[in-house]
């Protein structure tokens, strides 16, 4: 596993998030919303000083603490903000849900394995990978009407996905053997139809129960 190409792809990671940060501010100054774009520039400081403390001290615990504590929780932030306002203004929701479903999946992977997967100590790695669990499962903790297929985000799963990829980075760079064993393998009495139509069933009954809920009121 090539460690110094993951740390790039952290590092750009990072100025993405900064960018992005600032141009939240940009736009609120724009709107003459000061308080919100001041806190725009407050919240963008942290990931610099994660970006700085990479680049000057890449093997020091700090820089390592510092990027497990803070990155973690502004991508969450960032993806939830920018999924949650898009949303409001874009007629074609579900290429935004895909789009933003499959950086759900990826986004915290350098950090995971930059930062939590070269933790040594195990009560670090225990606090660690608690930490990063908790913010990554609560990061879709967003609602999403109609639900549709919107409720593979709104319901964790694609969170939990996320955690499960992470996981399995974490595990490899702590050494250990991790085989999920996930072989699929068919029942004698499997249905390719019947697996349609549950699959079909779970994601457009929240439609169905939002849309009656509406009809009620």
């Amino acid at each position: 596993m090539n460690l110094r190409k993951w740390n790039i792809y952290f590092r750009w990671e990072i100025a993405i998030v900064i960018l992005l940060w600032w141009g939240m501010a940009i736009f609120n100054i724009v709107k003459v919303h000061l308080a919100t774009a001041g806190l725009c520039i407050v919240v963008s400081i942290l990931p610099v000083l994660v970006l700085a403390f990479n680049w000057l001290k890449k093997k020091s615990a700090v820089t390592r603490w510092l990027a497990i504590i803070i990155m973690p929780a502004i991508l969450s932030v960032t993806w939830y903000i920018l999924f949650h306002n898009i949303l409001c203004y874009v007629s074609f929701k579900l290429g935004i849900i895909v789009l933003f479903g499959l950086i759900l999946l990826v986004m915290d992977l350098p950090v995971a394995l930059v930062a939590i997967g070269q933790v040594q100590n195990w009560f670090g790695r225990l606090i660690a990978a608690c930490y990063f669990d908790m913010v990554l499962l609560s990061s879709t903790a967003i609602e999403l009407k109609p639900q549709g297929i919107n409720v593979l985000i709104s319901s964790g799963l694609m969170a939990g996905v996320a955690a499960f990829l992470a996981a399995m980075l974490i595990a490899k760079c702590w050494g250990f053997s991790f085989n999920p064993d996930l072989k699929w393998q068919k029942s004698s009495n499997w249905s390719n139809v019947t697996f349609i139509l549950l699959l079909h069933s779970v994601l457009s009954l929240p439609s169905g129960q939002s849309f009656a809920e509406k009809e009620i009121i």
